[in-house]
């Protein structure tokens, strides 16, 4: 491990329990995917939820709270501004996208999606990495998951996040995983 420097794997279920089986304080973009990740990372450990949408952030908190999870905070704010001075060992980015990978379980996809949507998507994620790669704390992990192929969502952002970031890629940079 590279002293300052944050690492980028490919996301995969298996990423995420090792991210999350390390971190003590972890920060998700989610949010539901944090009701999951707190009852991993388990008492004593924290977990920072953030999104736009303070009646989801409410139900996440509802549903934390009758879980008994504890270690559950969270912060609306939108992800490219996040405006937190702390730092996580864990990142989680389960970002916004055009869900091209998913087409077998959605195939009206197909009649959804117009192909400025992916470029615009783009821009979005990449506000998104903008705002929370400065969050991981040194010889943490960032997670970006999105559940589509396309190469300007998935490698095209994070060959711009390695080119404009001090982060340093752990392992090849390719899909995994079944969508």
């Amino acid at each position: 491990t590279e002293e300052g420097c944050a690492h980028v794997p490919a996301a995969t279920a298996a990423d995420i329990d090792r991210a999350v089986a390390a971190a003590r304080e972890a920060f998700d973009t989610g949010p539901w995917p944090t009701l999951p990740l707190a009852e991993r990372l388990g008492s004593g450990n924290h977990i920072v939820a953030l999104d736009r949408n303070r009646a989801s952030l409410e139900r996440l908190s509802g549903e934390a709270r009758r879980l008994g999870l504890d270690g559950v905070r969270s912060i609306v704010a939108d992800a490219g501004h996040p405006s937190l001075k702390a730092t996580f060992d864990a990142v989680l980015v389960d970002a916004p996208c055009s869900g091209l990978g998913t087409l077998r379980r959605h195939p009206e996809l197909k009649w959804r999606r117009q192909p400025e949507d992916i470029p615009r998507l783009a821009t979005v994620q990449r506000h998104v990495l903008s705002g929370v790669a400065p969050l991981v704390r040194a010889g943490g992990i960032l997670v970006y998951a999105v559940c589509t192929r396309t190469h300007e969502e998935t490698t095209g952002v994070v060959a711009w996040l390695l080119a404009t970031r001090s982060i340093c890629a752990s392992r090849s940079l390719t899909s995994y995983g079944r969508m």
